[in-house]
């Protein structure tokens, strides 16, 4: 009789230790796909973060995308910018030497822009008020529109004038090669650059006269004037030689004649308006314009 009771103890021990290893296997067979679910999200997180309809899900590793870095950005070429309000640009001259740019990102992503070697600055109003004569012009009608500019959008380091140099800059190295830069957004960038005018027998621009700017070749495609207006940037010559060269060109004035113009004091004395020194460097820098040099050479070779 107890025998049989300790084989029934027995066999209800055993009964419940199978019943316990069921359990036990059919929790961990349950388990398996969801872990198996969870290696696959953490070897292709993209993947597994995406919704039914193929967006990335919110707060997902795809929903969050990295910030795009200055190199990464394609720039943007200046007119076009402004043209597709992209870019904002206001131009004051200061005075027939300088003018302020004001170039303002009007989006909320930062921009790098590609700007011209060179642009033009335009008055807006055809009627404007006559004004002190700052660079001396000594004829022409003074109730006329002032005198268009053009100015360099190279914003790199600036030679400055040492007063050593006989009028030559030093630091022509400090010229950038590539006129690129950047804003950040809704922000705005404002650089003063110099100018030379263009129009020797009106008045001279000014801070009280509305300006816009332009693609210099539609105010002057001398390939001479735009080599000028380059050369003021890369510290060689002053902005007032590189002015003497420029009226050399848009208005046809002979050497002899830039050495002749004179302005009169208020005390009835005359002066000469540019040095004979002057006059020499606005030559060299004639002669080391690019143009100047490939009219040199076809000279050269051409027979004689």
């Amino acid at each position: 009789m107890v025998g049989r009771i300790r084989s029934r103890g027995a066999i209800e021990m055993a009964l419940v230790a199978v019943a316990v290893a069921s359990l036990i296997l059919a929790q961990a067979w349950a388990a398996a796909p969801e872990s198996a679910a969870e290696d696959a999200a953490a070897a292709h997180p993209r993947t597994a973060d995406l919704t039914t309809s193929g967006e990335p899900a919110s707060g997902s590793v795809a929903s969050k995308t990295a910030p795009t870095k200055p190199a990464d950005r394609v720039p943007l070429e200046f007119f076009q910018a402004l043209a597709q309000h992209q870019i904002d640009a206001t131009v004051i001259p200061r005075d027939a030497r300088s003018l302020v740019l004001q170039i303002t990102n009007q989006t909320d992503q930062p921009l790098v822009i590609h700007a011209p070697r060179a642009i033009a600055a335009v008055p807006v109003l055809a009627q404007a008020l006559p004004r002190a004569n700052q660079n001396k012009n000594v004829f022409g009608k003074q109730d006329a529109a002032p005198q268009k500019v053009g100015a360099q959008m190279n914003f790199g380091f600036q030679g400055q004038n040492n007063g050593l140099n006989n009028g030559r800059n030093a630091g022509p190295q400090n010229r950038l090669a590539n006129p690129l830069f950047n804003i950040p957004p809704e922000k705005t960038l404002r650089v003063s650059v110099p100018c030379v005018c263009l129009e020797y027998a009106k008045p001279n621009p000014g801070p009280h006269i509305p300006y816009q700017l332009a693609p210099l070749e539609t105010v002057n495609d001398q390939d001479e004037v735009r080599e000028i207006i380059d050369c003021i940037n890369t510290g060689r010559y002053t902005q007032k030689i590189a002015q003497i060269a420029a009226w050399h060109f848009t208005n046809q004035l002979s050497w002899e004649q830039l050495a002749a113009l004179t302005t009169t004091h208020a005390n009835h004395t005359h002066e000469a308006v540019f040095t004979a020194r002057e006059i020499e460097l606005a030559k060299d820098l004639v002669a080391d314009l690019p143009s100047t040099r490939v009219q040199a050479a076809e000279k050269a070779a051409a027979p004689q």
